[in-house]
């Protein structure tokens, strides 16, 4: 197993993974999975400043976990 950042090329695979779990159970307060390009997206907007993880195994990425700001005011700056 391999943990690394996240490449713009995993965007695909990490939204199948995300997806799942906003279809099928109730841990994201998401309603619709985003898809392959909101994936990019949210990737290209927080990476710079907060860690986005990959795991990989022979299989290709099996997991991932990131931070992402938590709110806009100045007090949560250093929040994630």
């Amino acid at each position: 197993m391999l943990v690394r950042p996240v490449e713009i090329s995993d965007a695909e695979r990490l939204a199948d993974i995300y997806g799942y779990y906003v279809k099928n159970t109730t841990i994201s307060l998401e309603i619709d999975p985003p898809d392959h390009r909101e994936m990019v997206t949210r990737i290209i907007t927080y990476r710079e400043r907060y860690p986005w993880l990959a795991c990989k195994t022979e299989e290709g990425v099996v997991g991932y976990a990131f931070a992402a700001k938590y709110k806009d005011r100045p007090s949560y700056r250093y929040a994630a």
